[in-house]
């Protein structure tokens, strides 16, 4: 299973592909929405995509699952994230 992370901290992001790859999954790391629909644009297509919420920029994980949503309809996403709220 091909599986794209996506999040802005790169140490999360590496600990997140570390267990997905020990579940024999083939992982692709981008920082942030933007980078991770320029990879989709080129043609990758995972068979999952896990997405932080809150990240810096224009676009959050929210805004890239919708788009994802509309461009490849049938593309699971999931998303979370590690800032809670009190």
């Amino acid at each position: 299973m091909k599986v794209l992370v996506v999040d802005d901290e790169p140490a999360v992001a590496e600990v997140i592909a570390g267990m997905l790859e020990d579940l024999g999954c083939d992982v692709e790391i981008r920082t942030g929405p933007q980078p991770a629909l320029d990879w989709l644009a080129a043609g990758a297509l995972p068979d999952l995509i896990i997405s932080d919420i809150r990240m810096p920029g224009p676009l959050n994980g929210i805004d890239l699952a919708r788009q994802i949503r509309r461009d490849y309809p049938n593309m699971p996403v999931i998303l979370v994230t590690g800032y809670s709220e009190r």
